[in-house]
């Protein structure tokens, strides 16, 4: 008899959610870096990105080789900013104080 974790559906559908913007986001990374000029509604500035990952309804976080990150807030709205330097969001989760239990990806 084999017995399976019991997962509620709210976490599941996280899990889901966040894969699927881990391959968007590495679907796009590629042809964001090739266009310098990419913009998309969805887009923000670092600053803006910063100051809603502090709120703390950031639950994904998703960094491409290009500098761009991707964000999932807990409503499903996602959206991507800029980093000035590599890695920089890894710092800035650091510092955040309501920043525990984000799910991360690399490219």
């Amino acid at each position: 008899m084999t017995v399976q974790p019991n997962w509620s559906v709210s976490v599941m559908q996280l899990l889901f959610r966040s894969l699927l913007a881990v391959f968007l986001l590495a679907a796009c990374a590629e042809q964001v870096s090739e266009n310098q000029d990419w913009e998309q509604e969805n887009t923000i500035s670092w600053n803006e990105a910063i100051r809603v990952l502090n709120e703390g309804n950031v639950v994904f976080v998703s960094q491409s080789h290009s500098l761009w990150v991707g964000f999932q807030l807990r409503d499903g709205t996602t959206f991507f900013a800029k980093e000035p330097a590599i890695d920089e969001i890894f710092r800035e989760m650091d510092r955040c104080n309501d920043c525990g239990g984000i799910l991360v990806s690399m490219e």
